[in-house]
């Protein structure tokens, strides 16, 4: 694991625009998978976005479930409390909501990124509680637990994480948790996070020796007039990572910060409530063009490409 100077080196800066689709963290605005256009480009990748799991516990009993996607959530007996610190012994509803692969992260636009340097992630998570409608959280030296099970062996080196929302850009900027937040290990092919805060939640780790080189971008497409509602990302290949390029103008990137290693490139916009979508295969090259054929596709479709990289 390289020291907090060696990460500096490697600070991708991305306009606020890149992150302006995201969902919004409201469950209620999580559309139906592959609802029909015309679309923009917001409700496109909300309908396709991760949706939220709520399980009711006896907060006197503590209990565990199951997520979405395999993993395992324990709450011991008596841990949670009020905004006041009142200890609470009845029903509570806690909602997790996951983004374990980089299509997830993508379509959700939860992205594994630090202060905007890529992270190659063991699974992202957000947990909330409530009681009443009124939010609550852990008590004071009480910690539940995460099995986030993995695809093959671990990524080793991996640090618990602590993410924080920014309204202003609906994107999540992850930050190394304090000792006190939590501890991290490994049960053979699973990442086990004790935490003792609810919320956006991360089992991370950050590149070691990164290398930036600046590539140019042109989107392609035949008959239809180009304009600026794209989004492009790079897709890493081999490890659980995805971050976004600067946004197109005109369908045109020109020097975008992309790590010199094996990656997927996809291209997302909406023309005259169409959905395009468009892949490559690179390993970028410093100062290197590329051109994405875009096709007109369905959220659905286009997430499905992705899923298999």
């Amino acid at each position: 694991m390289k020291n907090y100077s060696q990460r500096n080196l490697l600070l991708f800066v991305f306009a606020v625009s890149v992150f302006s689709c995201g969902k919004d963290y409201d469950s209620g605005s999580v559309l139906p998978s592959d609802t029909p256009g015309p679309y923009t480009l917001q409700s496109a990748m909300a309908s396709v976005a991760v949706k939220p799991k709520v399980v009711t516990l006896n907060a006197a009993d503590g209990g565990s479930f199951n997520g979405e996607s395999g993993t395992r959530y324990i709450f011991p007996p008596n841990s949670f409390v009020s905004s006041t610190g009142e200890v609470i012994d009845g029903d509570v509803q806690v909602t997790v909501s996951e983004y374990l692969t980089k299509v997830d992260m993508l379509f959700s636009g939860v992205l594994p990124l630090s202060n905007g340097t890529p992270l190659i992630s063991g699974g992202e998570v957000n947990v909330e509680a409530m009681r009443s409608g009124q939010e609550i959280k852990m008590d004071a030296g009480k910690e539940f637990t995460i099995n986030m099970p993995q695809k093959g062996t671990p990524v080793a080196g991996m640090e618990l994480f602590t993410g924080n929302m920014d309204s202003s850009t609906n994107s999540v900027s992850w930050t190394p948790a304090s000792s006190t937040s939590g501890s991290l290990g490994y049960m053979g092919d699973t990442i086990s996070v004790s935490s003792a805060n609810l919320h956006f939640i991360n089992a991370d780790g950050f590149y070691n020796n990164p290398i930036a080189v600046k590539i140019n971008i042109n989107l392609e497409i035949t008959g239809v007039s180009m304009n600026d509602s794209f989004l492009v990302y790079c897709l890493v290949d081999s490890v659980n990572s995805v971050y976004p390029l600067a946004r197109p103008v005109a369908g045109t990137i020109t020097n975008g910060n992309a790590l010199s290693r094996p990656m997927h490139l996809a291209a997302l916009g909406v023309i005259n409530g169409n959905l395009y979508g468009g892949i490559i295969a690179i390993t970028p090259t410093n100062e290197a063009t590329y051109a994405i054929p875009l096709s007109k596709t369905t959220p659905s479709s286009f997430k499905s490409q992705l899923g298999v990289l």
